[in-house]
Parts: structure tokens; C-alpha cells; sequence
């Protein structure tokens, strides 16, 4: 297994346009990877995958070393999950652009997000913001639910704090999942390395990056569909226009995920883009100003929270 898994992690470290639906038809055709790391350009053309495509992947393999990327997995201690394996989040699968392979570090339980909230707004947060966003974090955490942020700085700062104060924590218990926009190994921001350091003993660091991947522009949103896909719920503290936070919502909002806000003062502008998100998708959304709001609002709802 150990080799069939090294051609996953080269076609994960590819990026020449063989995403998961692609892996998956190359999986079923050749039964492995490990053939299908082998195939001829013919072979693919049959495949019916563009020849552009084809000819980066067939110059792109020459670069890749399997058994080194396997290496780099082993000696880091990252836990691998593919789309196929036991340990792969179901709630992925509701994404129409699903990663592959997620990586992840610290504890693992699949079965954490059945019962889970994220918590995402601004990186400068105002007093209040930061104070409710760790309260209400601690209080959820307190009645077992996992924490979902990005481990930026702010809020997600504020969300993480929570939900691994000491009195929360328990031996071999999730409390809080930060998803990274980079690979496992990259502490973005550096300024939160103690918070990642917790979480890799006691929480869990997730990310759809290969090790030492550097995080681009792009990836914060795709970071932001795995926080929104990977909770029961949606919690937005603090967001103003043109937050990625909002982009986290609007994420949840396309797989029927709870959405919240917290209640805050009107004329708060670091708060324009929740209330103008709020306008927007009244129907969809609810205003909350505690974490047992949130808890009744998902009893209610027939979410099952236990």
C-alpha cells in the first residue's frame, strides 16, 4: 500500500490540471495509480483527457520522485486521507471541487465534524468581537462541539483560544480544527505558531496542500469551502465588505449549512459586510448572541446534536 500511495501523493504534487474527477477515472481504468503514473500518451488520449493536459503531465512526471514524496509523508508524521479511504470527511463529497487527498496532523477522527461549528470574520477584529468569539467558542467546546477555523489572525485567533482553553481540554479529544491555506508544515501567520503547536497535540491541523506548499492568493477560499463543508454550522463574529469570511457563508450557504451572525452594534463599520450578507440571505441565516443560541437553533432545525 505503502507504494500505491507514493503515485497519489506525485499526482497530488502534479498541478497540471488532473484534479479528483480525473484521479478517479484514472484509478478505475488502470485499477491503481501506480499504472496509470506509467501511461502512455496514447493511453490517456483514449481517456478522452485533453492533449494539452496530457503533454504537461507526461513532462511534469520526469520532475516527480514517488517514493520521495512518500519520505517527506513519513519522516513529518502526516496522517494521509484519500477521496477512497474510511477517513475521508463524507462531508467533502458535498463539495463540487472535493481535494483528493486531505493531510493532516495531531489527533484524527473523521466522525468530530458530525457535531461542529466554524467560526470565521475579520483579522482585526473590534474588543467585543474577539471577546464573544472566544467565549462563545469556550462554551460550545464545553458542550462538545469541535471548533472549524483558518487559524488567522483575529477572529479565527480568538476561535482557536476557545476552544483549547485548559479547562476545555481533554486527553485524546478534538476540540479545534484549524484548515490551513498552505501545506501541513507551513505556520501562516507565524505569529499564531503556539496555537498551531497546541493543535498539533491536542486538536488537528488539516490541509489539501502537500508539505511545503506555500500558500498563494488563491488557496484562502479554497481553504475557506473546506471550513464551510467540514461544520453542522457557520458562525461569522466580525466581517467587513469583501471579508473572506463571507466567502466561508456563502461556501455553507451552497450545501444547506447553518449560518449565524453575531449580534453586534449598527454602527459598527468593520461589521458592514455581515449586515449587508444578513440583508441578502435573511431567509437563509439567523442573528445569535450566545453559544446556547446556536445550540437551539440546531436542535430546532433537526440537526443532531447530542
Amino acid at each position: 500500500m505503502s507504494k500505491e500511495l507514493s503515485y497519489w501523493l506525485a499526482f497530488d504534487c502534479l498541478k497540471v490540471g488532473i484534479g479528483r474527477q480525473k484521479i478517479e477515472k484514472l484509478h478505475q481504468h488502470f485499477g491503481n495509480l501506480s499504472e496509470a503514473w506509467k501511461a502512455s500518451k496514447e493511453e490517456l488520449l483514449a481517456l478522452k483527457f485533453p492533449e494539452k493536459t496530457i503533454d504537461r503531465f507526461i513532462e511534469k512526471r520526469e520532475q516527480i520522485d514517488p517514493a520521495a514524496k512518500l519520505a517527506i509523508i513519513e519522516e513529518k508524521q502526516i496522517q494521509v486521507h484519500r477521496y477512497l479511504d474510511s477517513t475521508y470527511p463524507d462531508d467533502l463529497n458535498l463539495l463540487s471541487n472535493q481535494p483528493t487527498i486531505i493531510y493532516t496532523k495531531g489527533l484524527w477522527d473523521k466522525n468530530c465534524f458530525k457535531k461542529s461549528v466554524a467560526i470565521v470574520g475579520t483579522r482585526e477584529p473590534t474588543e467585543y468581537a474577539f471577546f464573544m468569539t472566544q467565549q462563545i467558542s469556550y462554551e460550545l467546546s464545553k458542550q462538545g462541539f469541535v471548533i472549524v477555523s483558518g487559524m488567522a489572525l483575529g477572529v479565527d485567533t480568538a476561535a482557536h483560544l476557545g476552544a483549547t482553553s485548559a479547562q476545555v481540554l481533554q486527553e485524546n479529544k478534538i476540540t479545534s480544527v484549524a484548515v490551513l491555506p498552505g501545506g501541513i508544515d507551513q505556520i501562516i501567520p507565524y505569529k499564531n505558531k503556539q496555537i498551531y503547536q497546541v493543535l498539533e497535540k491536542k486538536g488537528c491541523l488539516l490541509s489539501e496542500h502537500f508539505p511545503g506548499t506555500k500558500p498563494e492568493i488563491g488557496f484562502f477560499p479554497l481553504r475557506n469551502r473546506i471550513v464551510a463543508a467540514l461544520s453542522q454550522a457557520v458562525l461569522v463574529t466580525e466581517a467587513p465588505e469583501k471579508s473572506g469570511s463571507l466567502i466561508t457563508a456563502k461556501e455553507a450557504l451552497k450545501i444547506n449549512k447553518a449560518i449565524f451572525g453575531l449580534a453586534g452594534r449598527a454602527d459598527n463599520k468593520k461589521n458592514s459586510g455581515l449586515y449587508q450578507f444578513f440583508r441578502e440571505y435573511s431567509k437563509e441565516s439567523k442573528i445569535v448572541s450566545s453559544a446556547e443560541d446556536i445550540v437551539k437553533e440546531l436542535t430546532s432545525s433537526g440537526d443532531k446534536v447530542k
